[in-house]
Parts: structure tokens; sequence; C-alpha cells
């Protein structure tokens, strides 16, 4: 069983990981489609806040596995 604290990185990881897609997917694409420059903006910022978020959860994940902690 995962401790609390690994936990609840990897299920950051994962809720943040499926907002990006979504926002990818289905949300920006619909924004751009239906001409609204506004939320094509705000949907794109959005994305590189969540993808940068990701990587570093990611890093500090691989940290914690690398040093054994991540049981």
């Amino acid at each position: 069983m995962l401790q609390d604290y690994c936990y609840d990185k990897v299920k950051l990881l994962h809720e943040l990981s499926r907002i990006g897609n979504f926002v990818k997917k289905h949300a920006l694409p619909e924004a751009k489609r239906k001409n609204m420059p506004q939320s094509v903006k705000l949907y794109s910022e959005l994305l590189r806040d969540v993808d940068n978020n990701v990587s570093k959860l990611s890093k500090v994940l691989e940290e914690t596995c690398k040093k054994g902690k991540f049981k």
C-alpha cells in the first residue's frame, strides 16, 4: 500500500493529466471551432500550466522512486 504522501502525488498526477487531456482534446478544439478567442487564450494558458505541473510532479515521483521511498 502506498504511503499517503506518495498516493497524493500519484492521484494529483492522474487528475491533472485527465484535465490536460480534456482541454487538449475537447475544450480547446471546440473554442477554436466556435471562434472564441478569449476561451482559446484561457484554455491555452490552462493547458500550459497543467502541463508544467504534470512535469514537476513526474520529476518529484521519479526522484522518490530512485530513493526507494515509493512504497
